[in-house]
């Protein structure tokens, strides 16, 4: 037995008998169920038709025959299966590529803030660092002091950040139980990988910059 929902009634109100002939393998375009034309739900909901599917043992016989519909009528499409799932593939592959290159943008951008603020940081303490230098820290003291502030600061806002986006990702994880969840773990490592050492590569420089500068220079300028 079908039924419709009748609001004024606040029920369900039925419309008549549908007989099951058969169930569909496969589900297209999100299709809960198909009807015949014939049917008094076709009538009843006076639908709009946007997509036709024809059964054909051969597609390129088919659109031959059906080319003078779309000759006649411009605005009409016709197609195949296969050309379907190729252009929806192909539709995915431009979303996602779209999206990645989002995300590497914006982990750049992040990347570059952090060594920035560091770098900014570390130039500010030259006269700390001058003052460490005159009670007897060695230049490759200074530069394994400063690698061990910076990497100490890195290592905890990546512990830190990650520790976090797996908590928010798992809370999401509840709102929508039913899609499993995987954690990319090669692309974070990667990731946390490339940013650690790109800190070493900068901040080594920098602090054999700073170490190999002239002592009496620096607490002049202190």
């Amino acid at each position: 037995m079908a039924g419709t929902y009748d609001v004024p009634l606040q029920q369900a109100v039925p419309i008549g008998e549908v007989q099951v002939i058969g169930i569909a393998p496969n589900h297209y375009f999100n299709i809960d169920f198909y009807v015949d034309w014939s049917s008094f739900v076709v009538a009843l909901d006076s639908p709009v038709i946007t997509d036709i599917m024809l059964e054909a043992t051969d597609s390129e016989q088919a659109l031959a025959e059906l080319a003078y519909l779309e000759e006649r009528w411009p605005a009409l499409k016709f197609t195949d299966k296969a050309t379907i799932i190729e252009q929806s593939k192909e539709m995915t592959f431009q979303r996602w590529s779209l999206f990645v290159g989002v995300f590497v943008i914006l982990i750049a951008a992040t990347c570059l803030g952090a060594l920035q603020t560091l770098l900014h940081s570390i130039y500010a303490k030259r006269g700390d660092y001058a003052i460490q230098r005159l009670i007897g820290l060695s230049p490759n003291g200074l530069m394994k002091l400063i690698l061990t502030q910076v990497l100490s600061f890195v290592l905890y806002g990546l512990t830190v950040g990650t520790l976090l986006g797996i908590l928010l990702t798992r809370m999401l994880g509840f709102i929508d139980e039913g899609s499993p969840m995987v954690y990319d773990s090669f692309t974070l490592g990667i990731t946390s990988l490339v940013f650690l050492v790109a800190t070493l590569v900068v901040f080594t420089l920098q602090g054999y910059w700073i170490s190999r500068k002239k002592l009496a220079n620096e607490i002049v300028d202190m």
